[in-house]
């Protein structure tokens, strides 16, 4: 026993401890190690701010709820101011498309009075002359109805509305001046060209009839377009908040 604990003696003073406290090493180094990610877990992102972190655990649930508040707060006044903008929006658009509607009956008025014109011009029929001036009058009550929603809707059409309205009475005050020469003159050189001037002029009001109504159908689009934008915009902010 003795020699056996003699050559163990003697084992371990040739071999010498190489790592003298590895043990203790290792545990500390595991422990330091388990105390970061403990650490690193607890922090969320309100605490790796200073100002958050330093604050009492009191201070810290009011300034969670507070943000909440804030937010939802301002989400349900993006959602209210949205949703009014938009409703006014589709108000708008509805009332531009009856606007479009109108000036494409328009359209076909102004047909129908270059056609009463020029009919009466060659033929001189009295039923004629009525359907003319009932031609004019439609056209001016269609006219009057655009200008009423583009008044107030599309203020920038507005100008396109006068400009059509002033072309409409000007083409009939031709038309009658024509009408007056013929009763006085005949068909003399003077009634002619009256009656070709007025030819000419019926052409360009029919012309710009068309132009106007597929202008008027492009603002609508357009701003039928600008609500859908809009509509996408004001849920984009809110899912941002959320």
């Amino acid at each position: 026993m003795n020699m056996m604990s003699l050559q163990e003696q003697r084992e371990e003073q040739a071999v010498p401890d190489v790592f003298p406290g590895s043990n203790d090493v290792f545990d500390e180094d595991l422990l330091a190690s388990e105390e970061g990610e403990a650490t690193a877990y607890r922090r969320t992102l309100l605490e790796r701010m200073s100002w958050f972190r330093n604050l009492s655990l009191p201070a810290k649930i009011h300034t969670v709820f507070g943000t909440f508040f804030a937010v939802g707060f301002a989400m349900a006044l993006v959602l209210g101011a949205g949703l009014t903008e938009l409703w006014v929006r589709y108000n708008t658009s509805a009332d531009v498309k009856n606007a479009v509607v109108a000036s494409t009956e328009l359209r076909s008025t102004t047909g129908e009075l270059r056609y009463n014109t020029a009919r009466f011009l060659f033929e001189t029929e009295p039923e004629i002359l009525v359907r003319q001036r009932e031609s004019y009058e439609t056209a001016i009550a269609q006219v009057e109805a655009i200008d009423a929603i583009v008044a107030e809707k599309a203020p920038a059409i507005e100008p396109k509305v006068a400009a059509m309205r002033d072309d409409i009475v000007e083409y009939n005050e031709t038309f009658e001046r024509t009408v007056a020469t013929l009763r006085t003159e005949g068909r003399s050189e003077r009634a002619i060209a009256l009656a070709y001037e007025i030819s000419d002029k019926g052409d360009a009001l029919f012309d710009e009839a068309q132009e106007f109504a597929s202008d008027l159908d492009d603002y609508a689009k357009r701003l039928e377009k600008t609500g859908i934008d809009y509509f996408f915009t004001m849920i984009a902010i809110v899912a941002l908040l959320g």
